[in-house]
């Protein structure tokens, strides 16, 4: 089969799989789809980009996004933002089979795209309204295209420019990414790279694609760089306990294939080979864990994908010259459990109790109570009922304040969101209902 009809096939099952899963399985969404959800039809409908309410501001989000996803609500209404995921993780499987194709060989480029294709962390991101997919996605096209470049200088005038892509669709992504290109330039004594015409004419495009951007920023934080600072301000940082979660988190990410991507890296070690490979999982880890050590979780570390899954490619092929079938049963063996797992957590997010009691919550709000609202389910709440939220400190005496200051006549709490008291324990109320473990009041 040649590479094009391989590709069709394996994206189009993709899509095949994941769209119906994205449409119809899914129960609920938790606070960070919540938001992009909001932003992408308050975009498309109002042309006012970020939620930015009398008590939330969310406008300095990573805008790509949201702005791919209120075209397609524009397109197709409210089911088309949930077409966004499935359809750009599908279309990441190209970059995946390329970069195979130029680190390893033919036949790691094919392993590459089913690997990707069958890896339940990414199945289940791709199901989901969230920005690893498309991170993800130009994450790799940019990873690809430098690669290309070191050899190629026609293809340097596609680096920044894909570089400034991945930082507008999640800014974490961008850093990481440049951290790869100077930790390679620097590793490779390749510093001449940079003094190309194709380098300087792409400056310009990047600065083209980034300039509404800017002028936003500038505008809104009186800063060109103000949303990534603020972000930065609560994400980025270092702590050692919460950043140890990034050596198992890894090998989540990995997928049951792991035991081959290890060999793969020692081998490789050993025999000085992909060198890129190896260069760009030590930086993404090492930036993820001394940089964004602060907030962690699973997903954050997505990016070093495309060199965990080179090194097992690597480490499947070698393992097969060495031991024969006994290696390619294991490897298979192995895949099918990454299947099983795909479709575990996928099964098990759409239907996570916290994020269905959120929606399930908010719609009974949206019924049943008037504007403003108070409650710590401030994105569901936003997205689905369409109301202005003010977080409660928990506080009795300050909340009690807050409500009367407001003419609030709801008020939502939540056992998954922390912190979390039974609000009015020792307090009259007209009514209580219960969705699981969210809680919503309501008061005279």
């Amino acid at each position: 089969m040649k590479d094009r009809s391989f590709l069709a096939l394996v994206v189009i099952a993709s899509l095949a799989i994941k769209i119906p899963i994205a449409l119809f399985f899914l129960q609920g969404f938790g606070v960070d789809e919540s938001l992009y959800l909001a932003t992408a039809r308050d975009y498309a409908t109002t042309g006012v980009f970020g939620v930015d309410t009398e008590f939330n501001d969310f406008r300095f989000i990573a805008p790509l996004l949201a702005f791919v996803m209120s075209g397609f609500y524009t397109a197709f209404g409210d089911a088309g933002p949930l077409l966004v995921s499935p359809i750009v993780g599908s279309l990441a499987i190209i970059p995946f089979f390329y970069l195979g194709k130029l680190v390893v060989g033919q036949g790691g480029g094919r392993l590459m795209a089913l690997l990707l294709f069958f890896n339940p962390a990414y199945f289940l991101l791709n199901t989901r309204p969230l920005t690893e997919s498309i991170g993800l996605l130009l994450f790799s096209v940019s990873v690809l295209v430098f690669l290309l470049s070191i050899e190629n200088k026609k293809y340097r005038f596609f680096v920044l420019p894909t570089l400034v892509m991945t930082f507008l669709a999640r800014y974490p992504y961008g850093v990481l990414l440049a951290a790869f290109f100077v930790a390679v330039l620097i590793f490779g004594k390749k510093i001449r790279f940079l003094l190309n015409q194709n380098i300087l004419a792409g400056v310009a495009i990047a600065l083209v694609i980034a300039a509404p951007w800017l002028f936003y920023n500038l505008e809104t934080y009186g800063d060109i760089f103000g949303g990534p600072l603020h972000q930065g301000g609560t994400d980025a940082g270092f702590d050692y306990q919460k950043a140890s979660w990034y050596f198992p988190y890894l090998f989540m990410i990995a997928g049951a294939t792991f035991p081959f991507m290890l060999y793969g890296f020692m081998k490789n070690v050993r025999e000085r080979k992909l060198v890129y490979a190896i260069v760009g999982l030590v930086t993404i880890f090492l930036v993820q864990f001394f940089v964004f050590g602060k907030s962690v979780e699973e997903r954050y570390i997505l990016p070093a994908l495309p060199f965990v899954l080179l090194l097992t490619v690597s480490g499947y092929e070698a393992l097969v010259k060495r031991y024969k079938n006994t290696a390619r049963y294991a490897f298979i063996a192995l895949v099918v459990v990454n299947v099983l797992g795909a479709a575990y957590l996928t099964y098990t997010f759409s239907n996570l109790p916290r994020y269905s009691d959120a929606d399930d919550a908010a719609v009974w709000v949206r019924d049943n109570c008037r504007s403003p609202i108070f409650g710590n389910l401030f994105t569901p709440i936003y997205n689905v009922a369409g109301f202005d939220v003010t977080t409660p400190t928990f506080d009795l005496e300050r909340d009690a304040q807050t409500i009367a200051d407001n003419k609030v006549n709801c008020v939502v709490v939540s056992a998954y969101e922390s912190p979390y008291i039974d609000f009015f324990a020792n307090e009259t109320y007209l009514e209580k209902k219960s969705f699981g473990n969210v809680f919503v009041y309501k008061v005279s």
